[in-house]
């Protein structure tokens, strides 16, 4: 193998942050040091961002005083990452003295400090760089979007919504998948109708983060026929959209649905986490169905007595067996 120089390496370091090899990026730039001297300004953004993906902070303060050492703090990629990495660590004051330093400041470099203080829950600090910026990108209204929903502050994420459609942005699957689950909170069924109806006429029905989103606002808003016909739609199904769907059936008084579909998740060999379970065994008691009941109960008792404690209450258990007078069998679990 021939001998790497500098740009060999930023080669390989970058390819193997691009491919989320984090530790094998930073063993290529711990190599890189001790076989060469030489350093330029692209060597060390995707090191910066290998140490905030890796929560290496410690790691990547010492890079910091390397790249002052070497001169390239003033170098705008490379301060972005360095606000990237501080606002992930939580540290916003150095984010913000990173920031307060670069001179020629684009949408990146706001929607990243912005992003940082959204994620600490400051959303008087990230309104008001929000509003100081003269050129925003549809990341800069998600930002804002997430930072009110985030902090429970459900209206305002509305109104932020509705005034980034009039400012002519067009909501993306991270702003649609963040504004149903605000609908989901408020329990507007009549917003979530008609984001589903922008949903169908811009054809994103298909998108696995939007779907999901969707059936998640109606069953926690108890449309239940509008969930079904979103679950049935998806091309895609996981154990939280099975169990979701299970539970909505169960929590609305549609037990059978909620038991035929337990059938059919357990026919897909998808296997029930804690929600499905309590979930199914309330349907079952509300059936009295013994033998399901039984068979969720070996179910449980496979995974372990522990799981059962942490699973679902034994009165679930007592409250399905009791019903059939089956209580031999939860006197076998005491």
């Amino acid at each position: 193998m021939p001998e790497l120089d500098e740009r060999m390496y930023n080669a390989f370091i970058t390819a193997y942050t691009r491919h989320y090899s984090y530790r094998d990026a930073l063993g290529m730039f711990y190599s890189m040091r001790r076989e060469i001297t030489n350093v330029t300004n692209f060597t060390f953004p995707p090191v910066l961002k290998s140490c905030a993906a890796l929560f290496m902070f410690e790691s990547g303060k010492q890079v910091h005083s390397l790249i002052v050492s070497y001169g390239f703090d003033s170098n705008r990629y490379v301060q972005t990452a360095l606000m990237d990495l501080y606002a992930k660590s939580g540290d916003l004051v150095s984010a913000k003295l990173v920031f307060d330093g670069i001179l020629d400041r684009d949408p990146i470099t706001y929607n990243c400090l912005i992003s940082g203080y959204s994620k600490c829950g400051d959303v008087v600090a990230a309104r008001r760089l929000f509003d100081l910026m003269t050129e925003r990108t549809i990341v800069s209204w998600n930002s804002m979007v997430s930072c009110y929903a985030q902090s429970g502050k459900l209206h305002e994420a509305m109104r932020m919504f509705e005034l980034m459609q009039l400012e002519k942005f067009r909501p993306n699957e991270i702003s649609l998948a963040t504004v149903l689950s605000v609908c989901a909170s408020l329990g507007d069924l009549d917003m979530g109708l008609k984001l589903k109806r922008y949903i169908d006429d811009n054809n994103m029905s298909s998108n696995m983060i939007v779907s999901t989103a969707l059936l998640e606002m109606f069953v926690k808003c108890g449309a239940v026929n509008e969930a079904r016909q979103v679950f049935d739609s998806m091309g895609e199904r996981d154990v939280i959209t099975w169990g979701s769907m299970v539970a909505v059936y169960a929590q609305n008084g549609r037990a059978v649905e909620s038991l035929e579909l337990f059938e059919r998740m357990k026919c897909q060999k998808i296997k029930p986490n804690d929600v499905t379970l309590v979930s199914i065994l309330s349907a079952c008691s509300k059936l009295g169905s013994a033998e399901t009941g039984e068979q969720i109960g070996s179910c449980i008792e496979n995974e372990g007595f522990e799981r059962i404690r942490s699973v679902c209450s034994f009165g679930y258990v007592l409250t399905v067996w009791r019903n059939e007078q089956c209580l031999e069998h939860f006197q076998s679990y005491q």
